[in-house]
């Protein structure tokens, strides 16, 4: 069954209750590049085969550099009526894109010998991107969360930008905010928006103003008027008196936003913690009837939810055997792809994949 970032939403439960009910889950990777065609790749000096730390290394320095384009799954349970094995596979193009804005980008390399196989195989090298799932791992969505949590408590200011006696424009964009502020505080106006024209005789009628001076404006506020706050909007920045009840209101609303954001971009990655931890509390049961725009009764909405917790509790308490092929390499890229950066050893007693800070490692030589 191919999955996109479309039907997801709709297939995301149907994955769950397959996974937990699966004897034995397969799954196999196509990847944007591999590890044994590395640029400037060395053979191993004396010849022979690689150690597993070796073998490690060598796979750890493909997966930090190329993405996964694509998951193949399939869930088996066996039947013991009909006395066979129930197959229930997917295929999920996987996006490295992201839709959300969040504090961070990602690089994105193309190995052009794993690209002219794909396409040799028909692979259609367009449809992750454009119809892709995307996804953030545990170690993304912990920065992003964390990232934005820092700038609320102010914990990591911007960098002022210093101006030079040529930086004409912006020292006089300068001047006349602090002129407008500082008039606008003998008023009894409730706020002040700022525009590239504050302070100009003639006004344009689409307000507009640039980032560059949205950045003045707040240091400026930040510096000069500390009893003051800016609001940094689309088409100007609003200035306001502080307001502690408004400003604890502000940052509850931007908290959640953001929760909410790390939430859908999680994507894939719910996919993920159900075939190794268990752990997908934040995916929510009715995500599906959400996402599909219906109307839901309230005996569906029921009935979701009961088939949503009865899977998450199989989930928690088993996870099925993971069957692959070449199962080194695709476990050392789910890791970093889902989880973050990979340890610095590849010593197999590391405990299991479902811990963010440990995995285990199949043999170097399958």
């Amino acid at each position: 069954m191919e999955v996109d970032a479309a039907s997801f939403p709709h297939h995301l439960l149907g994955l769950f209750i397959n996974i937990s009910e699966a004897d034995f889950v397969s799954f196999d990777l196509e990847l944007s590049g591999i590890p044994s065609r590395l640029p400037g790749k060395k053979p191993r000096p004396g010849g022979g085969r690689f150690t597993l730390e070796e073998r490690y290394a060598e796979t750890k320095e493909g997966a930090n550099r190329y993405q996964i384009l694509q998951v193949g799954i399939t869930c088996a349970r066996f039947d013991y009526i009909a006395d066979k094995y129930v197959l229930r596979p997917y295929n999920i193009n996987i996006s490295p894109l992201l839709d959300e804005r969040l504090d961070f980008e990602r690089e994105i390399s193309m190995q052009s010998g794993a690209l002219a196989f794909l396409l040799g195989c028909g692979f259609d090298l367009a449809k992750p991107f454009t119809h892709g799932v995307q996804y953030l791992s545990r170690e993304e969505a912990a920065f992003a969360k964390q990232a934005t949590w820092d700038r609320l408590d102010k914990k990591n200011p911007p960098e002022d930008m210093q101006l030079k006696e040529g930086d004409v424009e912006s020292l006089d964009f300068m001047r006349r905010v602090r002129e407008a502020v500082t008039k606008w505080k003998t008023t009894t106006s409730e706020s002040l928006s700022i525009t590239t024209h504050t302070g100009l005789k003639e006004q344009p009628l689409v307000q507009a103003i640039s980032r560059f001076e949205k950045r003045l404006v707040h240091q400026l506020v930040r510096a000069e008027f500390p009893e003051l706050v800016s609001i940094g909007r689309s088409e100007c920045v609003r200035i306001a008196d502080f307001d502690p009840v408004r400003e604890a209101e502000n940052t509850r609303r931007i908290k959640s936003r953001v929760k909410e954001q790390i939430a859908r971009q999680t994507g894939f990655r719910w996919i993920f913690e159900a075939l190794t931890s268990g752990n997908v509390d934040g995916a929510d049961p009715l995500y599906v009837a959400r996402n599909m725009g219906g109307v839901i009764m309230g005996a569906d909405s029921h009935d979701i939810r009961d088939r949503y917790d009865r899977a998450v509790e199989r989930l928690r308490t088993r996870q099925p055997v993971l069957v692959g092929h070449n199962m080194f390499t695709d476990i050392v890229y789910l890791y970093r792809t889902f989880v973050g950066q990979l340890p610095v050893s590849g010593c197999p007693t590391l405990t299991s994949i479902s811990d963010p800070h440990n995995y285990m490692m199949p043999d170097a030589t399958d």
